[in-house]
């Protein structure tokens, strides 16, 4: 659980850095903010992968998680839309 919780903290603060500076922006570091939040994400999942392998956490079966990661998009869509409307969100 606590590999969990930092590598939430680690894609939070590499998503912060890219929108922040730029998704090619480098810093003091030789790989780009998107290159840091790519490898930040692989990170996440294998801990939740993890997690579940351990039988930590329940994930859905195969059959299902497609259609639960498109219910989760299609959460996201709608609230990026609606933050369209309400003018906090520009393309």
């Amino acid at each position: 659980m606590a590999c969990l919780v930092e590598e939430c903290s680690e894609v939070q603060k590499a998503a912060a850095s890219a929108m922040r500076f730029g998704l090619d922006d480098k810093g003091i570091s030789e790989a780009t903010a998107v290159k840091r939040l790519s490898r930040g994400c692989a990170d996440l999942l294998a801990a939740v992968q993890t997690l579940s392998d351990e039988r930590i956490i329940p994930l859905p079966r195969s059959r299902t998680l497609g259609a639960s990661i498109e219910k989760s998009k299609a959460h996201i869509l709608d609230s990026m839309e609606y933050a369209r409307e309400r003018g906090t969100l520009k393309e």
